[in-house]
């Protein structure tokens, strides 16, 4: 069966998805909490200043030059399933698909989800992208 969107939407929540829902719908990971990006939300100049803010804030844990390749076995992905849980603002998404996963990202956040399909229609990148609570798969 299709996860229905619609359904997602208007499905009740208890109060700790709820919850969660509305935090991070309004403190999305745009990494602007320093300093506030003056350019257009989600567009490309937008995801290139958040997508830097957050490699750089990544440097400390990993390879400054790659910081998650290793980390998500992005090398092994090519041409396999791979569901990603709480997409964000789509940066995780856009590496794993760029390495070749056929990708089904989702999120419980509806500008997660817009955030990262912008990102996806920008780039010319395709993948299935779903409003969605996990834990209701």
């Amino acid at each position: 069966m299709r996860y229905d969107e619609k359904r997602a939407r208007e499905a009740p929540d208890d109060s700790a998805q709820s919850g969660n829902r509305a935090w991070w719908t309004a403190h999305t990971m745009s990494y602007d909490w320093r300093a506030p990006l003056a350019v257009e939300r989600f567009s490309q100049d937008w995801f290139d200043e958040i997508d830097r803010r957050f490699l750089h804030a990544s440097r400390l844990f990993g390879d400054p030059a790659d910081p998650f390749g290793p980390l998500m076995g992005l090398a092994d992905l090519s041409g396999k399933r791979v569901l990603e849980i709480g997409c964000g603002m789509g940066l995780h998404a856009e590496m794993l698909t760029r390495a070749g996963a056929r990708l089904v990202a989702v999120d419980l956040s509806e500008t997660s989800i817009a955030a990262t399909r912008a990102r996806f229609s920008l780039k010319r990148l395709d993948a299935d992208i779903r409003l969605a609570d996990a834990e209701r798969l």
